[in-house]
């Protein structure tokens, strides 16, 4: 059997996404969750979904703990209190009452997993030195046991002498004789000056833990919290990225553990967990199920159904096709200057269609600001609530590949509707089928550019011909630049 074994995902879908993934190339059986699904992150509501998709067993983290009103948010601080808010206000009662239901500790064959210790696992205290873990190998016989909260990777072991070491995350087998705490580090959030995802994989059958780092999209991870309003302090790996002094550890933590703990401390056996989620994912799916058919719906709608006066604006040129693109070559034509796009003056390789051809212009225009490196910004116009649509020429991707589609959008006027990067698989029969995709809304600040980032959330399963598109429904004017598609893996 082997366990990918996940912890404090706080509301980060691109980071989430991307150890899905990668859990996914690893022969993994079984996900355990040890908690903190939300927090922090801009997208609690769309975590949730994917988690409980995907995961099988979870433990409570302090962060679900008082959404589910098991925990005062007095224990944290002031910021962390307004995320929380914020997060429940996303959230429908079923979730809520999900967090009710989750077990403090779940066991499975020969280990323990909990969110933050098992000494006294309702008053998740911090292990960070070796001697705060004596608590929890005193708690139980097991020889292996698996927590998070930190946020920071690292493993624990005492042997016969009884004096505890920390050692750092380094994949190990079990030996004879010795006891292990590993504390999986955090997949949304880390801490530990490494910007990348981290999460284990447990091998039951050659009792061996492993340690994996995975990066992803923070750029998007970004343009989400501003979308949301949200503050990028909680978000440490932040500070990683742009260079700025680092707090230590103990500065970081926001969240003080309270005196005593009310919580039940029964263990759970991973098997009853199994049965309770097993229940909540039913749901989920039937969920999960409706909502991919309103997005299947729309997406047809939006690509597939055009007004009788839909103006397709394109260069009489034949299409290029890029073969065989390496690991972050960017894919994408530079289109020229040429002002408002028309059938008599086109924008060569790059496709435009729009609804309505009296209420909505494209301009391709020469930037002012010479930081660009595009030669030319998009100026989208429209009058009307209607859709619009400027399409890349046709990148011939391979099978097993993954792209990347990224924009930066000025909105000076949105009403109504909705921007986006999106990529765009083209089929045989001319049809068109929407593989990711990342929006601007109406509600996003006017003052500023706005990055946003779309990408694949599996490889390709065959050859296809993909799209880079920018696409909106809406009225008003927006501006794009620093548009790039490139592939992942």
């Amino acid at each position: 059997m082997r366990y990918a074994i996940v912890s404090d995902i706080h509301s980060n879908s691109q980071a989430w996404e991307a150890v899905l993934l990668d859990i996914r190339s690893q022969d993994v059986d079984e996900i355990i969750c040890l908690g903190d699904v939300v927090g922090y992150g801009p997208e609690p509501a769309r975590v949730m979904q994917s988690a409980y998709t995907h995961v099988h067993h979870f433990v409570l983290g302090n962060h679900d703990a008082v959404l589910a009103g098991r925990l005062d948010p007095a224990n944290f601080n002031d910021e962390a209190r307004k995320i929380i808010t914020w997060t429940a206000a996303q959230l429908d009662a079923k979730a809520h009452r999900f967090f009710e239901e989750l077990p403090l500790v779940i066991q499975a064959h020969d280990f323990r997993c909990a969110h933050a210790e098992l000494g006294v696992p309702g008053q998740w205290r911090y292990i960070i030195d070796a001697e705060e873990a004596t608590d929890s190998w005193g708690a139980c016989n097991d020889p292996l046991m698996f927590v998070g909260h930190t946020h920071i990777p690292a493993v624990f072991v005492v042997g016969n002498s009884g004096t505890p070491h920390k050692l750092v995350a380094q994949d190990f087998a079990l030996e004879q004789g010795k006891r292990y705490i590993v504390n999986v580090g955090s997949a949304g959030q880390p801490r530990d000056g490494d910007m990348r995802s981290s999460y284990s994989v447990f091998d039951t059958t050659t009792q061996s833990v492993y340690f994996r780092r995975v990066p992803f999209d923070i750029d998007a991870y970004r343009a989400a919290l501003e979308y949301n309003a949200l503050p990028a302090g909680p978000s440490y790996f932040l500070s990683v990225a742009d260079n700025k002094p680092l707090r230590s550890v103990r500065e970081t933590l926001d969240f003080r553990p309270p005196e005593s703990a009310r919580e039940d401390t029964s263990v759970v056996s991973i098997e009853q967990m199994a049965r309770s989620v097993r229940r909540w994912k039913t749901l989920s799916c039937a969920i999960a199920a409706a909502a991919a058919v309103i997005a299947l719906v729309t997406a047809v709608t939006f690509w597939l159904t055009r007004d009788p006066t839909t103006i397709i604006h394109a260069s009489k040129q034949s299409w290029p096709t890029l073969a065989r693109p390496t690991v972050q070559k960017e894919l994408l034509h530079t289109p020229e200057p040429v002002g408002a796009i028309t059938t008599e003056r086109p924008l060569h390789f790059w496709h435009v269609e729009l609804t309505h051809l009296d209420a909505q212009t494209v301009r391709a225009v020469k930037p002012d600001d010479p930081d660009t490196p595009s030669a030319a910004i998009f100026e989208m116009h429209s009058e009307t609530a209607s859709r619009m649509a400027i399409l890349s020429p046709r990148i011939t991707a391979e099978s097993g590949t993954r792209f990347t589609a990224k924009a930066q959008f000025l909105k000076t006027e949105l009403q109504d509707g909705f921007v986006a990067v999106a990529l765009i698989r083209e089929l045989k029969d001319g049809t068109r089928e929407l593989l990711a995709t990342s929006e601007l809304g109406p509600h996003a600040p006017d003052d500023r550019w706005l990055p946003r980032s779309a990408t694949m959330d599996e490889p390709l399963r065959a050859d296809a011909v993909l799209r880079y598109a920018i696409r909106g429904q809406f009225k008003g004017d927006i501006a794009v630049r620093k548009w790039s598609c490139f592939r992942r893996e």
